[in-house]
């Protein structure tokens, strides 16, 4: 898998055989295959649906304007979701719904500061939140490392997808007091976590759903359940 790899000629057909011609960190490289998947991007569908007429403005990728608490150019008008540039997430959707809610009833709430997962949906898929183990020796932060093979979930033994395993960051100077848990409809089919634990400047915690409470509760349980079995 290579990152930050800029694609300057493909050449080929796929299906039956393509070379790609990239250039990373200065150097230039070339791919061979048989079959080539282009992920490009989604475009806003907002042209021509009279937003001009109503005042609100768009960027110029076509996304509607808005600031930090979701409120569009147009007094009273707010966005949510993708095509106010939101994170292609439903949770971040349902969250931009509980921001636009808390403030319409004369609340204050932002989009600012809040912790997105990252994601890959490979087979197993990949999914982390926070500081990787890397970056937190680059950035100084001491912590402790839990790490359990997925056949230590139920759910998981129950669908026979036990591959792989769980893993949390767990800083030293705040211990669980941090801890966050993925999306509530991960339900431990063969996916690789990595929860990351830190300190508040870091790690801020939020509950994002009318239900977060309950979810952040149930959270900590598990996580000092397991993790003490492995500690």
């Amino acid at each position: 898998m290579l990152t930050n790899t800029r694609i300057t000629r493909v050449e080929g057909k796929s299906g039956e055989s393509v070379k790609l011609s990239a250039g990373r960190d200065g150097s230039e490289l070339v791919l061979e295959g048989t079959d080539l998947l282009v992920a490009a991007g989604r475009t806003p569908n907002t042209d021509g649906i009279g937003l001009d007429l109503a005042g609100v403005e768009t960027t110029n990728r076509g996304y509607i304007k808005v600031n930090e608490r979701l409120e569009t150019t147009a007094p009273d008008v707010w966005a949510v979701g993708e095509c106010a540039g939101s994170s292609h997430f439903t949770h971040i959707s349902e969250n931009d719904f509980h921001i636009v809610h808390d403030n319409i009833l004369g609340g204050h709430r932002v989009t600012t500061g809040r912790e997105v997962p990252f994601c890959l949906f490979t087979d197993p898929e990949f999914a982390r939140i926070g500081l990787n183990e890397t970056q937190a020796n680059e950035g100084g932060v001491a912590y402790r490392l839990a790490k359990i093979p997925l056949s230590a979930v139920q759910r998981a033994r129950t669908l026979s997808e036990t591959r792989v395993f769980m893993k949390a960051l767990i800083d030293t100077g705040s211990g669980f007091q941090r801890f966050r848990s993925r999306g509530r409809r991960n339900h431990g089919q063969g996916q690789m976590w990595l929860l990351a634990v830190g300190r508040s400047d870091r790690f801020k915690m939020r509950a994002a759903f009318s239900s977060g409470i309950f979810q952040l509760l149930l959270a900590l349980a598990v996580a000092g359940d397991v993790l003490r079995r492995f500690l």
